[in-house]
């Protein structure tokens, strides 16, 4: 797919995989705008203006608002939503707080997100939005881990379904499932921090790096398949399943 001088709007921007996209697409000549939660990315190649807070813990309402004025007002080409959290813990000692924050920002607020894209694009002619899920959203089972791969199996069925939508338009929508990837995500999870960090202490050398994952989501948004797996772990991952 060709970069050079696209508007190109990435959701989590300052997240792992999110910022990998945006190096990876301004070193491809994109024009970059980003969304953030709390904390701006701070890479020297953001202008400083193309940078937008959003926090998915919103009112939804106000985030589909928010996204609809950074749509028009850049004449987007391209969205990419990196953005997400984690619970690790055993589910019946889960909050409904804590269920309800992991199901409004792993799957409500990307769906609720992909109605303002969807509209815009549609009324504009053109577009491809594409959605960063995880293998989690294709594996049988995740211990401890119950709502949130309920979510990314919500978000991968969501966009297979809106893709049919799509047909015989020149909007695209797609999702990517990426393996483990090497981020700041389970220090920033929600229930049992230490033994979540435990368990990626034992696994991450079977991990990738945010960089790597992130060209290969990039080459898999130049197909035509709805469903990416980015890498060649996440290929055999899917294919063990």
């Amino acid at each position: 797919m060709e970069w050079n001088q696209k508007n190109i709007l990435i959701i989590g921007a300052n997240g792992g995989i999110g910022s990998a996209l945006a190096k990876k697409l301004f070193e491809s000549s994109a024009i970059i705008y980003g969304t953030y939660r709390r904390t701006k990315p701070t890479e020297d190649f953001w202008d400083s203006s193309h940078l937008f807070e959003l926090d998915f813990e919103g009112n939804l309402e106000e985030i589909q608002t928010k996204i609809q004025q950074i749509l028009t007002s850049h004449n987007i080409d391209i969205v990419i939503l990196a953005a997400g959290s984690a619970y690790f813990g055993n589910f019946s000692q889960m909050s409904l707080h804590d269920i309800q924050h992991t199901y409004q920002v792993d799957l409500i607020s990307p769906i609720v997100i992909a109605q303002s894209v969807l509209k815009y694009f549609l009324e504009k002619g053109e577009g491809h939005f594409h959605i960063v899920a995880a293998i989690a959203g294709l594996l049988p089972a995740v211990k401890n881990m119950a709502v949130y791969t309920s979510s990314k199996f919500g978000l991968v069925g969501f966009v297979r379904a809106l893709a049919m939508e799509t047909v015989g338009t020149q909007v695209r929508v797609s999702v990517s499932c990426p393996s483990g990837v090497i981020t700041d995500l389970p220090k920033n999870a929600l229930g049992d921090k230490e033994g979540f960090l435990k368990i990626i202490e034992i696994l991450k050398k079977n991990f990738e790096s945010a960089e790597d994952v992130a060209k290969g989501i990039l080459e898999g948004m130049g197909s035509r398949e709805v469903l990416n797996l980015p890498t060649e772990k996440a290929k055999a991952l899917s294919k063990r399943t």
